[in-house]
């Protein structure tokens, strides 16, 4: 198969962390200001209210009503507990949290592009919390003036200076042509999209202790004692074999510091705690 495309996406994942909507709104407008001076374009972002949105039932967010955070940041609050993960049954359960999502654009407007900047946040969850960053949008893949090495590493530091993650990484992934075969069952093969490289990586003093970082790793220690490391400090090329070998090394280290025991291949994280402290 041909490749289609690569998108670029950046997250981070806690667990336990049930916090006030108040608090959460605050991160998140925070997140938001902190990741727009990494962008060379001026974004208005609007926030997406799934109020009236079943998230369970898959819809994407141009079903939902789209609020400039201009007009939403001295209400966060009720803005906040207005999207909280209902269950299956429509019930709520505080311990499931709250969706937040944002999307940047030049223009204002909800519609998605490849200049689209899209963060999400599911935060507030007693089981699984996770905030995300990506340019371009599921339809279209990323422009590529926006994943530069300097937009995702400035991204990914705001997401762990502003959120209480122990770990943050950006990874890209090939998404694969599969209109090159007849119609009838796809032969075997790389699935249409898959985790393949691990490209910038944040770990907490805990999650670093005791840890040599590899020079060749472009080690930068933080202001609370963690580590970012970097497979390239360039656009991460898929095609070039030195950026895939460094990307290798750098998955390598996430495995050993973050995954679960014993897992081998693609990274599966274990459930870590928030971070207490500076990142």
């Amino acid at each position: 198969m041909n490749v289609k495309g690569v998108n670029y996406r950046i997250s981070g994942h806690w667990k336990d962390d049930v916090e006030h909507p108040a608090e959460l709104g605050a991160q998140f407008v925070a997140l938001l200001d902190r990741i727009q001076p990494t962008i060379p374009v001026k974004n208005v972002w609007l926030l997406f209210d799934f109020s009236r949105v079943d998230l369970h039932a898959e819809s994407d967010a141009d079903s939902s009503a789209g609020v400039l955070l201009k007009d939403a940041r001295e209400n966060m609050t009720v803005f906040v507990e207005r999207n909280d993960v209902k269950e299956e049954d429509g019930s709520t359960d505080p311990r499931n949290g709250y969706y937040l999502f944002a999307r940047g654009t030049q223009d204002g407007r909800e519609f998605g592009s490849s200049q689209s900047i899209d963060v999400s946040a599911q935060v507030g969850s007693y089981w699984d919390n996770e905030v995300t960053f990506e340019v371009g949008d599921p339809l279209r893949f990323p422009d590529p003036t926006l994943t530069t090495y300097p937009i995702y590493k400035g991204a990914l530091e705001a997401i762990a200076s502003t959120m209480p993650a122990p770990y943050v990484w950006a990874r890209y992934s090939i998404r694969w042509d599969t209109g090159d075969f007849p119609p009838g069952p796809v032969p075997s093969g790389p699935p249409i999209e898959i985790f393949d490289g691990a490209w910038i990586a944040y770990l907490s003093a805990p999650l670093a202790a005791g840890f040599s970082p590899p020079a060749d790793l472009f080690p930068e220690r933080t202001p609370g004692g963690g580590l970012i490391l970097s497979a390239v400090k360039d656009h991460i090329d898929s095609t070039n074999p030195d950026h895939v070998r460094a990307s290798q090394r750098l998955q390598t280290v996430l495995t050993e510091r973050t995954s679960e025991p014993g897992h081998r291949g693609n990274l599966q994280f274990a459930r870590f705690p928030p971070r207490v402290g500076p990142y």
